[in-house]
């Protein structure tokens, strides 16, 4: 077996990786959770990362903010996935009402419940809160070459009608976790069918949509805008993306999250109208206020 494949089937944080997590949480500098081919080879690299991220998280407590660890291709999480939750385990005591640290979990993965499922088990385990994003992924060509070039199994779902009903169904059940005290959600997606969903589950389960600690909503700045301004002005709390860094890297990360999406294009009818309506309300307000006449926000 290579090491891609080892990896990617190591990426559902098996039980018995449980222990040596735990250890990890207690030691940064233990290194036995994660496998031999990463920490021999990789060892000085992943002290530093540990070093660089628990002093973020530190600065992020400090300032009342939260610390989100994107995900990325299946080669590369198993690794993410051993460093964010001895992390999760130090940081995310069941006291606070806000998780500091948030994994992040891609719905187009045919392993995506099996992740979920593992991190809950752990969290649970240690009394800690388990808190993550979930994503449907932009990797998916990618991934698919790789894996008919390397002669393993597709990880990904066969097709887009079944990667929405993979991260839906991991919305529903990360709801029934969160309205039983266990965790945390960022719920991140431009899909209107997908924000509707998880509006009424937290209606369903009780859960105030000022309650940002306990579920909140993420999109890009600059798609979806329509649907963010929707989702704050009816109360709930909403992340915006900026993405930095050189033009190339970032027009390729916006064209992939684009991809994620295939009704993006379609809803730029909708996003405009959304813009003008606003723009008129604020043009209202401001000429009315200028008479002198008492308007409402």
């Amino acid at each position: 077996m290579d090491v891609t494949q080892a990896m990617r089937e190591e990426n559902c944080l098996p039980s018995s990786d449980h222990a040596a997590l735990l250890e990890a949480a207690a030691d940064p500098g233990n290194l036995a959770y994660l496998p031999d081919y990463v920490a021999g080879k990789h060892e000085k690299d992943i002290l530093a990362i540990h070093r660089r991220l628990e002093e973020l998280v530190k600065r992020a407590d400090s300032r009342g903010a939260i610390v989100i660890v994107d995900a990325e291709q299946t080669y590369f999480q198993p690794a993410i996935q051993r460093i964010v939750m001895p992390l999760m385990l130090r940081w995310n005591v069941r006291s606070r009402a806000q998780p500091i640290v948030y994994t992040t979990v891609q719905g187009y993965l045919t392993d995506c419940k099996s992740v979920l499922d593992g991190c809950l088990q752990l969290c649970r385990a240690s009394d800690r809160k388990f808190a993550t994003k979930l994503v449907r992924g932009a990797y998916m060509k990618q991934e698919r070459d790789r894996a008919q070039a390397l002669g393993y199994s597709n990880p990904t779902c066969a097709s887009y009608e079944a990667t929405n009903a993979s991260y839906n169904g991991m919305v529903e059940a990360m709801m029934d976790s969160v309205s039983a005290g266990d965790a945390s959600l960022m719920v991140s997606t431009h899909n209107e069918t997908s924000l509707t969903q998880a509006r009424n589950l937290m209606a369903v389960n009780g859960i105030a949509a000022e309650r940002g600690d306990q579920v909140c909503f993420a999109q890009i700045y600059g798609l979806g805008d329509h649907m963010t301004s929707d989702l704050a002005h009816s109360g709930y709390r909403v992340y915006k993306s900026v993405p930095s860094g050189p033009i190339a890297g970032v027009l390729g990360y916006l064209g992939r999250r684009a991809q994620e999406e295939n009704a993006v294009l379609s809803r730029v009818t909708a996003e405009s109208q959304q813009l003008w309506k606003e723009l008129f309300r604020r043009f209202s307000f401001r000429r009315l206020g200028s008479t002198g006449s008492t308007v409402g926000p």
